[in-house]
């Protein structure tokens, strides 16, 4: 069995399989930017690696939602890949009085696209919300080591790019 980093190796334009994720707290109830979700939310995308269900290219974990782009191999639906991803950190807001909403937000990605925007709006979304001062890491922000290896220089050499309200380069 192909392992995902082999059938998807990291470059800064997506591949084919790779797809964004939206996961959403019931009724938008914030409570996921907590250190112990964070640390949990970090074992549950390394695991996802692991068992080869997906490869997690980008993430952030913010107050009532989560993003990602994964990696999911042919074998794999999409779809499941969010719900295992719900399931395993279902226990995890439960002890914080939370749920996932019923529904999740998943679409592909074009492959060849350029990568970085989507990156650089995953990297800056705590700060824009307001969970961290700039300078700051973000516990809650996940970007694979060869992904990290091309964005991690542009992502710190930077300044925000301007941005018009509402605007996500990941949205449909």
């Amino acid at each position: 069995m192909d392992s995902p980093s082999s059938v998807f190796p990291s470059a800064r334009v997506f591949g084919p399989g790779c797809h964004a994720f939206t996961l959403r707290t019931r009724r938008g109830r914030p409570g996921l930017a907590v250190p112990p979700m964070c640390a949990e939310f970090q074992a549950t995308l390394h695991l996802l690696g692991l068992e080869g269900m997906a490869r997690v290219r980008t993430a952030v974990l913010l107050g009532a939602e989560l993003h990602l782009v994964a990696a999911v191999p042919d074998r794999m639906p999409p779809d499941q890949v969010g719900l295992i991803l719900q399931g395993r950190l279902a226990p995890s807001l439960a002890r914080l009085g939370l749920a996932w909403a019923a529904e999740m937000s998943r679409r592909p990605l074009p492959a060849g696209a350029d990568g970085y925007p989507t990156f650089r709006y995953f990297y800056r979304a705590p700060y824009r919300a307001g969970l961290a001062p700039e300078g700051q890491s973000w516990a809650g922000y996940h970007c694979a080591a060869g992904d990290w290896r091309w964005f991690g220089p542009l992502a710190l050499a930077q300044p925000e790019p301007a941005q018009g309200p509402g605007e996500s380069p990941v949205a449909a």
